[in-house]
């Protein structure tokens, strides 16, 4: 009996329920769960310093002093030309900001220890998952020139909005401010032996300010400073003297006022306008960046001049919302299709009304502990909650059922043996590495959540709810005929399981067989697969690039071409065109939902490759939408990874990689083998090589020709001056630059210390290859080869691991190693470790139901299920196209705690039969009496499932737990029927 009266109790959880609702608005809703700081990246730059110098002299230093921070967990590095970067990882629970004030204080004191040159490192936190993403961008209109309207938001939006928690960066994208372009006469500086570093250092001078010292004055000490006494007119500038004449800079050079040159442009659906990007950090929610983006944009715009108006652009919280929307809607979907399917079974109002107040009463309840331990919804918490209804209505009908028909409570053990084997099974998605339980951690939590709510409502809620008269339950008196039937059938089913179990061994092999023939062809399926894929808007990505020498300028012409192409579909929703460096532009296609679905999105990927091959000159790879991948670069600087080669000294690692580059050259289907660290390989630029003994002979050095040389060519930008009422940037460039090409600087006589020299006489000029990243993890060396493979990925990856194999056995010494490369689906390790949590999981079932029943042989009658509703699921991903990704995973794992529950209701109300009888009589007597919730429990989890199979296989995670949970349950009431009798009747 209750302890408590069912009136009190029934107040007491109603109340409980309340504070769940109310607690509601208080949950962190977003679409993905956001990653939580675990790394630490230190960044710096080096102008002009090589990788080798960088790696050497900086990267190695700052590797050692970092390691030595408290709950560092490893340290990785990349050196590039003119820059470099240490990443620092944590161990789960450690003080991000504490940690971060130890990698400061540890920079401090190193920083004395560092080249001259080398700017101070800056800190910033990381996720090391996902990237940060454009959350919303707004389109400014107004009359005003761009660089006012710069000027305007760089101090009017620029900073409150970055200080909106979530936001890394806020970006202007469009402006073109002016810029003073002074053009010198070449030949003239020449002539009057000025150099270009002469006339940018009288520009400083001109502009320039110097601190001298500190003066006494009335008020206290004051500083002295030193500057020039300069007209307004920048021809008067001195330049240089010769021969006593001062060389003004309006003697040699003319200058004018001109837009900037762009160094990278941003358009939205080809409109080349204003544009305001407001970036979201990696680890944020992006419902709540964007909502408190949006709240102070209105504020701030209040005091917007009348002249400029904002408006959103892009936001990339719709598509999120809408597919929340579509998560919310299928969720009540399936609470709908479970309670009509209880309404149907049961025939009873009052039933069913217990049913759904016990669901609500769960629901609300879970909501409050969401908050208690602070977890966030999003679509695999949603996962979670979706799949627990079934199995929470699963509980309240095996109670429900057993309460209505016995009165008593002796079930609620079998129960919560049931709950607490998928509990046991859920938590060893904790134990999976990081990469693999970030999208799983929160599914397991919210499934456990519900459950172990479930156990108590089921405990105190339902009976409390029946009280007396009980509710009309499913055992109602048959009538004469169907207990002849039912007789029949039991007597049929008994002499089934006598025969049975003289052949045990017969279907152990069966199981066995059938098991083993299904697992090869799956792993081989997995392993295809891309297990890691993340839910995400169907997009097409379109990538171009100019060769080498090509400009910014020359590159964003050519995208205007493929975005006019865009304009003509009225499918596509929006495309954004970012175009940063000669080689690197991409456009990014979304389209509209009514014609996301279909084969719209195909048609216009297939157009826009067409469109790609007829434009000359220009490199494209066109990808996203379907699996089919687009790329006309035949002289690409990238290769799919092919193989991973570590060691602990650089340069004898190189040489091996290259001995493995000449043996992949033996293969006539391997094209294109490359050296590759971070995802770059070797670029090229032009090298000049010359005799110093020649230099001397004619009576001068190399550093007076470079001189010489590097007037004729230069054209850079100085710097930035106080030119007017705000500072400009000021671009110096000489007047032969662009006619002074390589055929000139081999045959043209420079002047060098009195002599002419040409570098036809005395060196060559070549194109040769660039160094690339230099790549350290954990104290050890990284290098790639990467190779392109004319035949299927199948047969790549088995190349792969025959060169890495060969490497390691053959070539390779003690201290080097060589790893075969997947880009998707699980490895051969990956394989190997969620094997072993599975069977770890199996473990755990087994002890917790021997446990339960005090015996060894039952839990195994038991666990047989597990692998015979496996094979539904190999079958399923087998014979079919669809991914298996973490959702299949998370299936396999369901599948081990839910399938064992009917087993242990059945076993349960076996083993509690103390009458003399047979033990097949007993069985079948327990059979007779569970069947019915029993299956009535699998059959509530796959109509639960089914409304995920609605937006096919393409929607990631929920369509593959789906078919898996769905097919594995099929199959274990197969195992119900047929295999758990055989081993679970005793012989006495």
């Amino acid at each position: 009996m209750n302890p408590v009266s069912p009136f009190r109790t029934i107040l007491l959880i109603v109340v409980a329920a309340a504070v769940g609702l109310a607690s509601l608005p208080l949950l962190n809703v977003q679409y993905t769960p956001a990653a939580s700081p675990r790394s630490i990246t230190v960044s710096y730059t080096w102008d002009n310093a090589s990788e080798r110098v960088i790696e050497a002299e900086v990267t190695s230093i700052l590797e050692g002093v970092l390691s030595s921070v408290s709950g560092c967990t490893g340290v990785s590095s990349v050196s590039e030309t003119g820059k470099g970067k240490v990443k620092i990882d944590f161990r789960k629970g450690t003080d991000m900001q504490k940690a971060r004030l130890e990698v400061a204080t540890a920079i401090r004191n190193a920083r004395t220890g560092l080249p001259e040159g080398v700017s101070y490192p800056e800190i910033s936190l990381g996720t090391g998952g996902r990237g940060s993403q454009t959350a919303i961008t707004y389109m400014i209109r107004s009359p005003l020139p761009s660089q006012e309207i710069a000027r305007f938001v760089s101090s009017t939006i620029t900073i409150p909005l970055s200080s909106v928690e979530g936001v890394e960066e806020v970006k202007l994208w469009g402006d073109t401010p002016f810029m003073l372009e002074v053009t010198y006469d070449a030949d003239m500086a020449v002539r009057y032996d000025i150099s270009a570093d002469d006339i940018a250092a009288a520009f400083k001078s001109w502009f320039g300010t110097d601190m001298i010292g500190m003066v006494a004055a009335e008020d206290g000490l004051t500083s002295l400073k030193l500057a020039c006494r300069r007209s307004s007119d920048i021809g008067e500038m001195p330049i240089a003297n010769i021969s006593g004449r001062v060389i003004r800079l309006g003697d040699i050079a003319t200058w004018r006022y001109k837009e900037s040159e762009p160094s990278s442009y941003y358009r939205l659906n080809g409109l080349n306008t204003l544009t305001l990007e407001v970036v979201a950090d990696a680890g944020s929610s992006l419902l709540a960046t964007v909502n408190a983006v949006k709240k102070r944009m209105a504020d701030l715009q209040e005091y917007f001049p009348d002249e400029i108006s904002m408006s959103v652009s892009q936001d990339a919280t719709e598509y999120v919302r809408t597919e929340l929307g579509k998560v919310y809607k299928r969720t009540l979907l399936c609470i709908l299709v479970l309670l009509v399917f209880v309404l149907l079974a049961s025939r009873s109002v009052k039933y069913i009304l217990v049913i759904a107040a016990t669901l609500a009463v769960d629901i609300s309840v879970s909501l409050l502990f969401y908050n208690i331990f602070d977890l966030s919804v999003h679509i695999y918490t949603l996962a979670g909650i979706t799949v627990s209804l079934s199995l929470v209505i699963d509980a309240s009908i095996v109670m429900a059922d057993h309460y209505s028909y016995y009165h008593d409570r002796k079930i609620f053990g079998s129960l919560l043996g049931a709950t607490a084997t998928t509990l046991g099974a859920l938590a060893i998605i904790l134990l999976l590495p990081q990469q693999d339980r970030a999208n799983l951690e929160d599914f397991s939590k919210a499934v456990m959540i519900n459950l172990a709510v479930s156990l108590f409502s089921a405990y105190l809620f339902i009976p409390s709810l029946i009280g007396k008269p009980s509710p009309e339950s499913s055992h109602k008196p048959l009538s004469f005929s169907k207990r002849r039937v039912v007789v029949r059938v039991s007597q049929m089913y008994m002499k089934y399981i006598r025969i049975g179990r003289r052949w045990r061994w017969a279907y152990v092999l069966v199981l066995a067989a059938g098991f083993l023939l299904m697992l090869r062809p799956f792993m081989k399926a997995a392993g295809e697969s891309d297990f890691y894929r993340t839910p995400s808007q169907r997009m097409l990505y379109i990538q171009a690039g100019m060769p080498e020498g090509c400009s910014v300028a020359q590159l964003n012409e050519v995208v205007r071409s493929m975005e006019n192409y865009l304009s003509g579909f009225e499918g596509i929703d929006m495309f954004s065109a970012r175009v940063s460096s000669h080689d690197n532009a991409l456009i990014t296609v979304s389209f509209k939902p009514e014609y996301d679905d279909g084969y719209y999105p195909d048609e216009v990927k297939t157009g826009v490759t067409a469109t790609a091959m007829n434009f000359g000159g220009a490199n494209w790879r066109v990808w996203g939408v379907n699996d089919n991948y687009f790329d006309n670069n035949v002289g690409a600087m990238y290769a799919e990874p092919g193989i991973l080669l570590t060691g602990y000294n650089y340069d004898m690692l190189y040489r091996y990689a290259e001995m493995l580059e000449e043996k992949l050259l033996e293969d006539h289907l391997v094209r294109s083998p490359m050296i590759m660290a971070n995802g770059m390989a070797s670029g090229t630029e032009y090298n000049m090589e010359h005799g110093n003994d020649l230099l001397a002979l004619m009576g001068t050095t190399p550093y007076a020709y470079y001189s010489g040389l590097r007037t004729r060519l230069f054209g850079t930008e100085i710097g930035s001056f106080p030119l007017g009422e705000e500072m400009t940037n000021v671009a110096l460039k000489s007047s032969g630059q662009e006619e002074f090409d390589l055929w000139h600087i081999m045959h043209s006589r420079i002047e060098a210390d009195s002599a002419y020299v040409k570098l036809s006489g005395i060196g060559s000029v070549e194109k040769k290859p660039t160094g690339i990243p230099i790549v350290r993890k954990n104290q050890s060396y990284e290098l790639v080869v990467g190779y392109d493979y004319i035949g299927s990925g199948i047969l790549k990856d088995m190349l792969s691991e025959q060169l890495a194999d060969y490497m390691n056995e053959e070539v390779l010494p003690v201290g080097y190693l060589a790893e075969a490369q997947k880009p998707h689906g699980l490895d051969d390790e990956s394989k190997k470790r969620h094997s072993l949590l599975i069977l770890l999981v199996v473990l755990v079932i087994y002890v917790i139901c021997s446990i339960t029943f005090e015996s060894l042989r039952l839990p195994f009658a038991i666990i047989l299920t597990v692998p015979v509703s496996f094979i539904g699921v190999f079958i399923a991903f087998v014979y079919s196209d669809f991914t298996f990704d973490q959702g299949g995973f998370a299936a396999f794992v369901m599948l081990c705690g839910i399938v064992v529950n009917a087993g242990i209701y059945l076993v349960g109300a076996f083993k509690a039969d103390g009458s003399g009888c047979p033990n097949e009589r007993k069985y079948v007597r327990a059979f007779n009496h569970k069947i019915t919730p029993v299956m009535l429990t699998v059959i509530s989890t796959v109509l639960g499932l089914i409304p995920f199979l609605l937006e096919g296989p393409s929607e990631v995670f929920w369509f593959d737990f789906a078919v898996g949970t769905i097919c594995g349950m099929v199959f274990s009431a197969i195992a119900i029927l047929f295999f758990l009798p055989i081993f679970c009747v005793g012989r006495k």
